[in-house]
């Protein structure tokens, strides 16, 4: 809409905060495999690290995945990370639950189900709510400077499943920090460095660092800008970290 004038230019980067999300998962499942994912009859996501401050609640926007590929009858997304807190009669949640689809999907008895866990990755492999993925994405992790110890205990469980994953940063520098954390990790690095997300959020965002007041705004971020695409144990041995 933005682009035929229907709606002002100025909304597209405020339309990508939610939509970077399903697009970069698909990104990542063409980059890794095409023909497997377009091919796929189901399809189960897990959401590494969710936290409320970006992927939890889940809106209707991972609905963009069954649009794109149409063989797909059974879209099932887990959103698993300790920061998420669940009530009581949220607990369920953890056995899934079907979410609402647009009238077309809906005709063609297309399901989207969302399962919620707050708990660690790791934790969660080991629960009896585990399925296995098709596709990993953790978003924004910052794995080289927040639970460190906890990343890397999941990352190797990762790492032993041999699935296709995608992590993201925030900027070049935190994405070359958490890419040496995946290569001191042994990972299957499907580039030589971070590469550029060609579907990151639009908007920009002020780097909290900056000091706003003394030297004015000239640092800035966007959520999923940095990527890094990963598949099993690499068959080059490193030291550990």
């Amino acid at each position: 809409y933005a682009s035929n004038g229907t709606l002002d230019k100025w909304f597209l980067p405020g339309a990508t905060r939610e939509l970077t999300l399903p697009v970069t998962c698909m990104y990542g499942m063409y980059v890794h495999d095409p023909k497997q994912f377009c091919a796929a009859r189901t399809l189960n996501i897990h959401v590494v690290g969710a936290s409320p401050r970006c992927e939890f609640p889940p809106t209707g926007v991972w609905e963009e995945i069954l649009h794109v590929f149409p063989t797909c009858q059974t879209l099932h997304i887990s959103f698993i990370g300790p920061e998420i807190t669940l009530d009581d009669e949220e607990e369920n949640l953890g056995k899934g639950c079907d979410a609402e689809n647009c009238p077309d999907c809906q005709s063609k008895k297309r399901r989207r189900i969302h399962s919620i866990h707050g708990t660690t990755y790791h934790d969660y492999a080991s629960s009896s709510f585990f399925t296995k993925p098709d596709f990993v994405v953790a978003f924004n992790t910052g794995m080289f400077q927040e639970d460190c110890e906890s990343w890397q205990t999941s990352v190797r469980v990762l790492l032993d499943f041999e699935v296709p994953c995608l992590f993201t940063s925030y900027n070049l520098t935190e994405a070359k920090q958490d890419y040496d954390v995946l290569k001191k990790l042994n990972a299957n690095l499907l580039t030589d460095s971070p590469v550029l997300n060609p579907v990151s959020d639009m908007a920009l965002e002020i780097e909290p660092s900056a000091n706003v007041f003394k030297e004015g705004i000239d640092r800035f971020y966007q959520r999923n800008m940095y990527c890094m695409l990963f598949n099993g144990l690499s068959k080059e041995a490193t030291g550990p970290l």
